[in-house]
């Protein structure tokens, strides 16, 4: 084995080409080195961010590298840290938080961040930080375990990834007081309202603050997936098509200089 450090969105320039690419931290889009030292017909595995607003929501996918990208092979259900470094440009995503004082802490209650906060000033985010910190209508919806998981990624891609959020909150039954706890939230910017999808015990819970709108989308997100025969992600079939032309999937989104397309398996 040679061990080579540096920054992987990179590739291993030297190598190349490559028959296979593994990643083990997990990414939102595919850098053109990598499609570029695999050999024609390669294979890449790598955990992909599938919702820029929900970082819980990965799948690990391979898949196999042609002309204009990668077509898919297989998907599994994964979830891995953020690759670091890589363009310089990206930056940070929008983020608000609450904090409280707990004697010479200052411990998170609350955080928002993902790509609901971008169309949003400042008084408005914090309306909304705000609502998350108000009363909510729980509910714990009838889908346990691994269907819970399923019925939350489905929602988190049918939904428009500019309603989305990752919303991470304080975990005060737990024995760290400083531990959060994350949730899928989605946003409606009509009413102020905030719904969020969060893995339980027990199974999928929603909690709803405020108004109905963000609710409403939750629920018909969940209709569609039980009409759609409830898919996983391991039904999942993920390609990547770099250029300008839009590629026809159950749900495209623009990647930099990449469309990710996903389509679920009959």
């Amino acid at each position: 084995a040679q061990v080579v450090v540096g920054d992987g969105h990179g590739g291993w320039p030297a190598a190349a080409p490559v028959e296979a690419v593994v990643v083990t931290a997990s990414t939102d889009a595919v850098p053109r080195a990598w499609h570029d030292q695999l050999a024609p017909g390669g294979v890449l595995v790598l955990p992909l961010q599938l919702a820029a607003g929900a970082l819980v929501l990965q799948s690990v996918v391979a898949v196999r590298k042609v002309r204009h990208g990668f077509d898919p092979v297989a998907s599994t259900a994964g979830r891995f840290m953020p690759l670091r470094g890589g363009e310089p440009g990206r930056g940070r995503a929008a983020e608000v938080t609450a904090f409280e004082e707990a004697g010479d802490d200052t411990v998170p209650q609350v955080r928002l961040t993902g790509p609901a906060l971008a169309a949003l000033d400042g008084p408005t985010r914090r309306r909304l930080l705000m609502t998350a910190l108000g009363f909510a209508r729980e509910e714990v919806l009838p889908v346990r375990w691994p269907a819970a998981w399923n019925l939350l990624a489905y929602a988190a891609l049918a939904l428009p990834e500019e309603r989305l959020l990752e919303v991470t909150r304080q975990v005060r039954d737990g024995p760290d007081p400083t531990a959060l706890r994350s949730a899928l939230g989605v946003v409606d910017a009509a009413d102020g309202s905030l719904a969020l999808l969060g893995v339980a015990a027990t199974g999928l819970r929603l909690e709803s603050f405020g108004g109905t709108g963000a609710e409403n989308a939750v629920r018909a997100a969940a209709e569609r997936w039980h009409l759609a025969g409830r898919p996983g992600l391991g039904d999942a079939r993920v390609s990547i098509r770099y250029g300008p032309g839009r590629p026809h999937a159950w749900r495209a989104v623009r990647r930099g200089d990449q469309w990710l397309a996903l389509d679920w398996a009959t």
